[in-house]
């Protein structure tokens, strides 16, 4: 019976009347000061309030009880370690460095949340693996370089950087992940990944005071940052020769400069909601917005971009057809559109302001050129060699501050500026309206045109006349209409004085009249030796019939006309002075 009942008898449970022995939880174990990677593992520490240090570790170290070090982990030059596991290792109160270790192949910190200081891991020629999936938030930067066989980099939980990411010289390195990175603090630095594919940073939102640097990754075909919105610094995307589209979708800002260059396949830019860029404290390589040899580029949008604080530098892009920025008004520095050998169509129509000078240049498609609303340019203006260029009106122009260069445009028929009133720079020698060479020019309309250093007005040979009543003064440059085969008529009769320059009227075989009722007088130069100036030419104009200089009263240098026209008004000046010659 008593058999049966202690078989019967219920073991203790741990409920009810029966309790078990309490089991008493394990102490975490906190290991003061330092620890080598040795001794951690020995001591099975789960806190190490100072730093982690290798201290000659050698093989596969694991230290699966770590769960937080107060200082840095330093793991430098050690011949002999070759893997470093930390899968519980959760916060990091300063730097990880890992860095020349010649045999280290993986490094894993799979739970890592969270890094007060940086983490470097450099110059380790056979690391193939870094893993570290979890980290949320660094507050230093992130430097990955030089790590021959690394293959790849996730940090997909990463959601701030509280300095730089600077990913380089990863020969192997095929991907890189930070899909919920959101905010850096420093520059974003990604060069010479010489394998790599795709970057990857769908939610990255904002990069302050810093620069995105994507630069000499041979093989990279895929940049993502669609949500993007502003870049304190500079972005620059070079000689990545398989990117094949860039696009920054909600962009809204660069305090710095955009440069895009030698992206052999690219094809399309886009940022279309950028609205400023330009001129930031570090400055890049042009200023302002760079977009230059880039092979295959065809198509390049930024629809709303208003102000430029930089330069506007778009050259050496064979393919792009078209560069449309209508709603851009404000630019500090230069417009430079050079050397697009397809590029039909420029058109920037509420362009307002130029704080430098715009240059349109070799471009042997462009047919149109539209600033329709550009009333103020700071420096100078140079249309030259578009062989397709057919119009360029700029109806709003009111003043340049440099000159005007409109030369070798086969096919351009009209010039208008009918706004123009000042081209004159000062104190500067220079700012003379340049119009040669343009086979086909047949007019040219400046009616309001007031002042003006110079004017060159040479071999247009279809341009028929030349009006410019509104002119006042000629200053330095002077005024010289040579070798225009047709033109007929040339009118200035609001001029009053040439000041440091000549008139030259020469070659223009088809002229039947030249008229400056209201000229008064020529005047040397009051600077300078030899004084130079003053003097007027009417010369090889065959068809000559009518010179009209009425009330000319002061001519300080010579005057030549030949050959004698039929009707010859040269005023005062003709009769009072004992130096004129020729014959009229």
């Amino acid at each position: 019976m008593l058999a049966v009942l202690n078989a019967n008898l219920a073991l203790p449970t741990g409920r009810g009347p029966n309790f078990a022995p309490a089991q008493v939880a394990t102490p975490a174990v906190v290991c003061k000061g330092n620890r080598f990677l040795a001794d951690a593992l020995r001591q099975g520490c789960q806190t190490v309030t100072g730093s982690l240090i290798d201290g000659d570790a050698s093989g596969d170290v694991n230290l699966p009880s770590l769960r937080d070090v107060l200082g840095g982990i330093l793991v430098t030059r050690n011949p002999n370690l070759t893997s470093l596991t930390m899968n519980n290792l959760e916060n990091v109160g300063r730097t990880i460095n890992v860095e020349y270790n010649p045999k280290l192949i993986s490094l894993t910190m799979n739970n890592l949340a969270d890094v007060r200081g940086d983490i470097w891991v450099t110059n380790n020629p056979n690391l193939a693996t870094l893993t570290m999936p979890k980290p949320e938030r660094v507050d230093g930067g992130i430097l990955v370089k030089t790590n021959d066989n690394l293959v790849s980099l996730t940090m997909n939980h990463l959601r701030g950087v509280g300095g730089g990411i600077d990913v380089e010289y990863n020969p192997k390195l095929i991907s890189l992940t930070m899909n919920n990175l959101e905010d850096v603090v420093g520059d974003i630095s990604v060069e010479h990944n010489e394998k790599l594919i795709s970057l990857t940073m769908n939610n990255l939102l904002h990069v302050e005071y810093g620069d995105i640097s994507v630069s000499h990754n041979d093989n990279l075909a895929l940049l993502t940052m669609n949500n993007l919105e502003d870049v304190g610094g500079d972005i620059t995307v070079w000689f990545n020769l398989n990117l094949a589209t860039l696009t920054m979708n909600n962009l809204r800002g660069v305090g710095g400069d955009i440069d895009v260059a030698v992206n052999n396949n690219l094809g399309s830019l886009a940022m279309p909601n950028l609205v400023y860029a330009g001129g930031g404290p570090r400055g890049g390589r042009f200023g302002g917005i760079g977009v230059y040899s880039n092979s295959n580029l065809a198509s390049l949008t930024m629809d709303n971009l208003v102000n430029v604080s930089g330069r506007i530098f778009v050259e050496y892009n064979p393919k792009l057809i078209s560069l449309t920025m209508n709603n851009l008004e404000d630019v500090v520095g230069d417009i430079d559109v050079k050397t697009n050998d397809n590029l039909v169509s420029l058109t920037m129509n509420h362009l307002r302001g130029v704080g430098g000078g715009i240059d349109v240049e070799y471009n042997p498609k462009l047919i149109s050129l539209t600033m329709n609303n550009l009333e103020d340019v700071v420096g100078d203006i140079s249309v030259k060699t578009n062989d397709n260029l057919v119009s360029l009106t700029m109806n709003h122009l009111r003043g340049v501050g440099g000159g005007i260069d409109v030369t070798r445009n086969p096919n351009l028929t009209s010039l208008t500026m009918d706004n123009l009133r000042e081209v004159m720079p000062f104190p500067s020698e220079f700012g003379d309206i340049y119009v040669e060479n343009n086979a086909n020019l047949a007019s040219l309309t400046m009616n309001n045109l007031e002042r003006i250093n110079g004017i060159n007005v040479f071999n247009n040979p279809k341009l028929t006349s030349l009006t410019m009543n509104n002119l006042r003064e000629v200053r330095i440059g002077g005024l010289y209409v040579q070798a225009n085969a047709n033109l007929a008529s040339l009118t200035m009769n609001n001029l009053v004085r040439v000041v440091g320059g000549n008139i030259l009227v020469e070659y223009n075989p088809n002229l039947t009249s030249l008229t400056m009722n209201n000229l008064v007088e020529l005047h040397r130069a009051s600077w300078g030796w030899p004084p130079v100036g003053g003097e007027i030419h009417v010369s090889g104009n065959r068809n000559l019939a009518t010179l009209t200089m009425p009330n000319l009263v002061r001519v300080d240098g010579g005057i030549w006309v030949d050959p004698k026209p039929d009707s010859c008004d040269l005023g005062p000046v003709w009769a009072g002075q004992d130096y004129p010659y020729g014959y009229c």
